[in-house]
């Protein structure tokens, strides 16, 4: 019927399966080829997954718990994922598809550039926390605590003990850092500017943002390169540029990919643009193709992210073994309370470990919240297999877990936002967005200045998979004595009686 038809596709886009462009076929799809190159039965299990929105959690961590296992290849399971899902999108102009490995060719009228400079003063780092702003000794000591608490991990501790000894790193002078996201929540903008960074913010042409961004600019003590649709003159404010500003990642590709060309390097790519539902994943292959065409074109390209604690991971053994001790110690009422509810409340957080074919063990952080949806869930894990795949080939990269945080997105849907809220019962601390920001773009500037918290290429490491443990402030979410997913309901329905 007419009204169920699609509206025509633009830019990046599912390719159409059975008659629809949707995401599922590419989740299955890239989690299916990733899981077959290390375990072909998990391949085929979740290739015949038909109930994809209650059961990719399970698949996710079952993925983690093959690649342990396997002495494989460390680079064949994000380089199967990615070319997978590749395989199930396109690009589409005046409706006109092509691969979107070849999206660039399809590039039309170029962009034009605007400088702005930034008029204050470079500014130390300053971290503001439960109403108020924590520098030099009392930062370290908010540290120490979260350390202690096992809120972050204790390399979050070194990297921040390393910033304190030397300040000069917050000179960011010398980098150029390409923000795609420039507006989002949790994104380094603002600290880079204020560090004295050359940025290249990249997000939607809406002016009322990029007014917004500007400012920002101007306020710091750096410079911004901006990608402009047409000239503009020299105004008195910043409404005609920001008039001009922004360009869509999505349909906006191929001329983003063109004028980012033509920038010297070295260049920091920073991919932490954020849409709802499926878009979002489309946002993530863009930022993804994006980042793919600079390494091949570019000098000195490097890469940089941001990841979600809730998501599967695998942690060190020191790290279960510190959960364990949490778990002994926890009193009678959460083992009652698992007996009566058959296992499924105050489940221990690692009930075994993994040993991989050298003879290390592991455990698989599991905090997936399926309220986030697979969508989500795909972009994030698209994500980490690019900057997995990319230090396996010698690309540098700054790849930090970042804690559970109250933003917009997820204060807009009412459960988890009442989640949010009941954490803090159950040893899990939750940040606001401009404490969150300030500390990542901390580690940022940790990286971009020494050998990256997250091994330098060529480096070895226990496993591969622990690329992304250096520095990791998960919130408590992996010290934690009790599983994530056998808590958060009750932290949900604590939050849900107690609103505020």
């Amino acid at each position: 019927m007419a009204g169920t038809q699609q509206p025509p596709a633009r830019g990046v886009a599912f390719r159409m399966v059975e008659g629809r462009r949707g995401s599922t076929p590419a989740g299955r799809a890239s989690l299916a080829a990733a899981a077959a190159a290390v375990d072909p039965q998990l391949g085929s299990e979740i290739e015949a997954e038909r109930d994809w929105r209650r059961r990719y959690g399970v698949h996710l961590h079952a993925l983690v718990e093959a690649e342990l296992r396997s002495p494989g290849d460390a680079g064949a399971v994000p380089r199967a994922g990615l070319d997978a899902c590749y395989e199930q999108v396109e690009f589409v102009r005046d409706r006109h598809a092509v691969p979107l490995t070849q999206a660039v060719e399809l590039a039309g009228e170029r962009l034009h550039t605007a400088q702005v400079r930034g008029h204050g003063p470079t500014a130390p780092l300053e971290v503001p926390y439960r109403g108020r702003a924590l520098i030099g000794d009392e930062l370290a000591r908010q540290v120490d605590r979260w350390v202690g608490a096992g809120i972050v991990e204790p390399s979050f501790g070194d990297a921040f003990d390393r910033l304190a000894a030397h300040p000069e790193w917050f000179d960011l002078s010398r980098f150029t850092v390409v923000v795609l996201g420039a507006g989002a929540e949790l994104g380094p903008l603002a600290h880079l500017c204020r560090w004295g960074a050359r940025v290249v913010p990249i997000d939607l042409p809406r002016p009322g943002l990029w007014e917004r961004i500007l400012r920002t600019v101007r306020a710091g003590s750096g410079t911004a390169i901006i990608p402009l649709h047409h000239r503009v003159g020299r105004s008195a404010d910043d409404a005609e540029p920001a008039a001009a500003a922004g360009v869509d990642l999505r349909t906006g590709l191929p001329e983003l990919a063109r004028w980012l060309e033509t920038l010297p390097g070295p260049l920091t790519i920073g991919a932490y643009a954020y849409a709802h539902g499926a878009e979002h994943v489309l946002v993530a292959l863009a930022q993804d193709a994006l980042a793919l065409h600079l390494l091949a074109h570019g000098e000195q390209v490097s890469l940089a992210g941001l990841l979600t604690p809730t998501d599967v991971y695998a942690v060190p053994e020191a790290v279960v073994t510190a959960s364990r001790a949490r778990y002994d110690a926890t009193g009678p009422l959460s083992r009652v309370s698992r007996s009566l509810t058959l296992g499924r409340a105050f489940a221990p957080n690692y009930p075994g470990t993994i040993r991989t074919a050298d003879g290390a063990r592991y455990g698989v952080a599991d905090a997936i919240v399926l309220q986030q949806g697979p969508n989500y869930a795909l972009a994030k894990r698209l994500q980490r297999w690019r900057l997995r795949l990319a230090r396996h080939e010698d690309v540098r990269v700054s790849a930090n877990v970042a804690p559970a945080t109250r933003t917009r997105s997820v204060i807009s849907n009412r459960v988890l936002a009442a989640a949010y809220r009941g954490a803090p019962n159950f040893e899990v601390e939750v940040f606001e967005p401009d404490t969150a920001s300030a500390l990542m773009a901390a580690l940022l500037a940790h990286d971009l200045h020494r050998p990256p918290a997250t091994p330098a290429p060529g480096t070895p490491i226990p496993h591969e998979l622990e690329l992304f443990t250096e520095a990791a402030a998960h919130g408590g979410l992996w010290r934690n004595p009790y599983a994530a997913g056998s808590v958060l309901p009750l932290a949900a329905a604590l939050g849900l009686v107690r609103p505020g």
